[in-house]
């Protein structure tokens, strides 16, 4: 993510250093590991009760479906940058299973 983050901003047409633009940045960086600092615990839990490997086929089906919605973006601007963000936090949904 870090090494495509450039390519990603110049690809919506935002400069993230801007003031108005940081937060943006700090969010595509940190909502995964902030999404799964929150998620993990629970998924461990659901997984002792339904099972290990119900629950990664699981985590495996929503984290290929987020990463093609991810890759789909035809937005450009703000709003892009707010669906990636978006995306990224859902896709982190199926990492932790």
């Amino acid at each position: 993510m870090l090494l495509a983050l450039p390519d990603i901003f110049r690809g919506v047409g935002i400069n993230p250093l801007t003031p108005g633009n940081t937060s943006l940045l700090l969010w595509l960086i940190m909502g995964y590991m902030v999404a799964t600092a929150v998620l993990v615990v629970g998924f461990g839990r659901l997984g002792d009760m339904y099972g290990r490997v119900k629950m990664y086929n699981a985590g495996f089906a929503i984290f290929t479906v987020f990463s093609v919605l991810l890759a789909v973006t035809w937005m450009q601007s703000t709003l892009a940058v707010m669906w990636t963000i978006v995306m990224r936090i859902l896709q982190c949904a199926g990492g932790p299973c």
